[in-house]
């Protein structure tokens, strides 16, 4: 059984405007049902060996965040299987 993972594409993280930015609501609500939440830029996005993969990296939002969340770690290539 593995376990919900999710990717979301978005401009960088820094520039997201917490106000309006729908990408950040949906994470929030992924983070608060438990969802490991990851972010990549459309930058990130690569070809190996004919397999989509991505630099992406785990972020968290909690209820009423107030600014852009930051990458929890590195950035690390994902293949596209990784995500549900």
């Amino acid at each position: 059984f593995m376990s919900k993972r999710f990717l979301f594409i978005v401009d960088p993280l820094e520039s997201l405007n917490v106000a309006t930015d729908t990408s950040l609501a949906l994470m929030e609500e992924a983070c608060a049902r438990g969802v490991e939440t990851f972010a990549c830029q459309i930058k990130d996005i690569f070809l190996n060996k004919g397999e989509l993969n991505f630099m992406a990296a785990p972020v968290n939002l909690t209820r009423g965040y107030k600014i852009p969340p930051h990458y929890l770690k590195a950035l690390s290539p994902y293949s596209a299987s990784s995500f549900n």
